[in-house]
């Protein structure tokens, strides 16, 4: 890889996640959403931490495809088993615009092969929008529901029930 290549990271998810780097003394945080540039020499040496694997595996960090030398990153990475799927993966940004599209029926096929196809997070990103948005959709409820155990139907009559007190 060409020296101070700069790598295009993402933040998938609508919390904040971060990784450090063993032989460096540099640490990136990415809030929700974010989009950092990341020098190859300290992603390559971070990549030998099994947590920021897991990141880049389920989906809650995602390498730009726009990024330079794209497929020999992913390859070096070890992640050209995972390509076509993290590349499929939503940010909880683009999760929100599907479930916003009026009327959401329009959308259930999207939804459905999303969560039936996404990672972990994009999963994650679906309830956690659809929670936001109040989305009390029977057709979502059950998408989400099997796909990640979340009841956001159920979910939102908890967060409106007032709390009793004796």
């Amino acid at each position: 890889m060409k020296e101070n290549l700069k790598v295009l990271i993402k933040n998938l998810t609508n919390h904040e996640v971060g990784f450090s780097c063993n032989n460096f003394p540099n640490q990136y945080n990415f809030m929700g959403g974010q989009t950092l540039p990341v020098k190859w020499e300290h992603l390559e040496d971070a990549a030998y931490s099994r947590g920021v694997h897991f990141l880049f595996e389920n989906g809650y960090l995602k390498i730009v495809p726009q990024t330079e030398n794209y497929a020999d990153i992913m390859d070096e990475l070890q992640l050209n088993h995972l390509k076509e799927q993290v590349d499929n993966s939503l940010s909880y940004d683009d999760v929100k615009k599907i479930l916003s599209i009026k009327p959401l029926s329009t959308q259930y096929a999207v939804i459905k092969k999303r969560l039936k196809e996404g990672t972990e997070t994009t999963k994650l990103n679906f309830a956690n929008a659809a929670i936001e948005l109040g989305i009390r959709d029977y057709t979502v409820n059950t998408a989400i529901k099997n796909a990640t155990g979340i009841d956001v139907i159920k979910t939102l009559e908890l967060k409106e029930t007032p709390i009793k007190e004796d």
